[in-house]
């Protein structure tokens, strides 16, 4: 009750309360064993149990000391009855002589509508101004207390972007694609297809490094490494993924806990003006492609898609040029901030001929639609945009902040560091062309941009704060390393105790087996019942008289004999001759059983020495 009272008393107990939380288990320990193997003479007979429970108590000692004093955390969270109570963003000073801090790095929308060049504002709730009515802050939250942005955010709460995660790569715009839609339902719209390599991928925790295996023979296309640490398990990794390193999971700089590396085969910025020169599509396409022209839609909606396509005067263009048009009719279209979930048919329809006003969701899906219909395979893509145009200076001071609170991102290049927020998140369309394979299409691009509280610039940047003391708060991460060894080295000095004391015991009996009396021919039989034994052969149970023992083995039966007329039926003077009689028989036993197999399990078994030590 002492340490629960409060975290400041849990801190100040220090060893005081590791120690007294021991000495509890201790008594506990004991007490049990009295109660068990309490009375008087009841532990006389019961060495097995009594062993046992001394292993349980060197067991707690050793859990004890390997917990140690701060073993047990308390994560104290106040909460009133109907308003809990949320840990409250800071404002970070961190304001530097820089030269991120001058100028403004504000997003823009992309002039190219591909992807790899040029890119527009991410994805995220509906925003506002800072909290102050003015600029936007950056805010840092206690790394200890950092959840998911959606279960953080509260009613009443001004909408902030949250740090996700901190991308390094040499693009100026990167699309970390986790989640890939190509079948199309007349009612649902867009859904990722089951079994889908690439769907599976984001979701994988990964025991090995991982290659695709579909390997395309496309031209346009080089790799670029991308770096990811971030705070979500869900991977993203730029199309087309080649190679990804095993995921890493570090609770050192929480809640900055999974990193990963990819390889990826990405479009090349500057051939993708080639894609002019493509006349047509092939008459053959590959099965992936051919899924992504599905169109299994009404006549009315069929319809509706005509309405809108059929003034472009798309019908006798090349690929590329289509897709440009339908692009371009999105220029008179309001691009607003957020993520919708409604992704259906019919609100997509609603959107591309009588709103026309939304966010990436009904843009990628509009234009996935659109472009099914102009011929050009097409499908939707989701996932987080780290862009150069998306970083503004408080991205560059978050950045600097971090890199120096984290070690590891202090010798990556800062110029190619971007930090991705739930601002972020994104839809954006991939098309297939001959020669080229998928292509990441951004189709926000030529969209009147979003202004005023839709503008995700004006939102307050929220990261995490990372210290020593953050950092000692985390979870328990049991030591499961040096507890195998510790178990290891434990097994190995019972084995060398167990082996060394089954040669000490068998060297004790043979001296003693050489002595003349009754001591010398119960020794002489102990060491052959335990060699016996470790042959392989039935052990003698305790209630087993030595001829009863003999029948069940009956080689045994002359040494038996011997033993027994050396023990209970020598004359007087015949006690040499008995002890020569019984030594002749010991040696024809082993003689006469004797081979290869059973001499190597005489050797490595310890049977013989466990039955001994439970028939005394």
């Amino acid at each position: 009750l002492f340490t629960y009272s409060s975290p400041e008393a849990a801190a100040a107990q220090g060893a005081f309360g590791g120690a007294l939380l021991f000495l509890l288990l201790a008594c506990f320990f004991f007490y049990g064993a009295v109660i068990f193997l309490g009375g008087r003479g009841t532990f006389a007979g019961r060495g097995g149990e009594f062993l046992g429970l001394a292993g349980a108590g060197v067991l707690l000692l050793l859990f004890a000391l390997l917990v140690g004093a701060d073993g047990v955390f308390h994560n104290m969270i106040p909460e009133t009855v109907n308003d809990p109570v949320r840990p409250r963003p800071e404002l970070m000073d961190l304001s530097t002589n820089s030269p991120l801090d001058q100028g403004n790095l504000r997003g823009r929308n992309g002039r190219d509508r591909l992807g790899q060049q040029g890119a527009t504002p991410g994805e995220g709730n509906p925003g506002e101004e800072g909290e102050s009515g003015g600029e936007p802050r950056l805010l840092g939250l206690p790394g200890n207390s950092w959840q998911d942005a959606q279960s953080r955010s509260g009613e009443g709460d001004p909408p902030r972007q949250y740090a996700v995660m901190i991308v390094e790569s040499e693009l100026s715009s990167t699309y970390l694609a986790s989640r890939y839609f190509t079948l199309l339902d007349d009612r649902a719209g867009f859904l990722a297809e089951e079994g889908n390599y690439l769907n599976d991928l984001a979701r994988t925790r990964y025991v090995e490094t991982w290659k695709n295996p579909h390997t395309p023979l496309y031209t346009g296309r080089e790799g670029i490494p991308v770096s990811v640490l971030s705070v979500d398990p869900e991977k993203g990794i730029p199309y087309f993924p080649y190679t990804v390193e095993p995921t890493i999971s570090d609770r050192t700089y929480y809640p900055f806990i999974y990193s990963w590396q990819s390889l990826s085969l990405v479009t090349d910025p500057r051939k993708t003006v080639l894609l002019n020169f493509i006349d047509s599509y092939p008459a053959e396409l590959p099965d992936e492609a051919e899924r992504a022209l599905n169109l299994d839609l009404s006549p009315e909606q069929l319809s509706r898609l005509d309405e809108l396509l059929e003034p472009l005067d798309l019908l006798n263009r090349p690929p590329y040029a289509r897709l440009r048009g339908i692009l371009n009719l999105f220029s008179s279209y309001q691009y607003n901030m957020g993520f919708t979930e409604d992704w259906s048919t019919g609100h997509i329809l609603d959107f591309l001929s009588r709103t026309r006003e939304g966010d990436c969701t009904e843009f990628s899906n509009g234009a996935a639609l659109l472009a099914r219909r102009a011929g050009i395979p097409a499908r939707v893509v989701t996932g987080y945009l780290a862009s150069e145009d998306l970083q503004t200076p408080n991205h560059r001071k978050a950045l600097e902040y971090l890199r120096e609170q984290i070690p590891p991102l202090r010798d990556r290049d800062p110029g190619q560091l971007f930090l991705v927020t739930t601002s972020h998140r994104h839809a954006w369309m991939q098309c297939w062309f001959p020669g080229y394979g998928w292509i990441d299409v951004e189709t926000t691009g030529t969209a009147i941009p979003p202004s005023g509280t839709g503008d995700p610039n004006k939102l307050d940047v929220v990261i995490p704060i990372i210290t020593e003391t953050v950092q000692g708060k985390r979870s328990f991460i049991f030591p499961w390393r040096l507890v195998l060894r510790l178990m290891g080295l434990g097994g190995l000095i019972l084995l060398a105790a167990a082996y060394g004391g089954k040669a000490f015991l068998s060297l004790r009996l043979r001296v003693l087996a050489s002595r003349p009396g009754e001591r010398g021919f119960k020794a002489a039989y102990r060491l052959a019942q335990m060699r016996w034994t470790d042959r392989g052969y039935p052990p003698r149970e305790k209630q087993l008289t030595p001829r009863e023992y003999a029948q069940i083995c009956p080689e045994l039966t002359p040494f038996t004999e011997a033993f027994l007329r050396g023990v209970y039926g020598a004359r007087e003077g015949e006690e040499e001759k008995n002890r020569i009689t019984l030594r002749e028989e010991y040696r024809r036993l082993f003689r006469e059983n004797r081979s290869l197999s059973r001499f190597l399990r005489e050797g490595i078994s310890l049977r013989g020495l466990y039955y001994d030590i439970k028939g005394r």
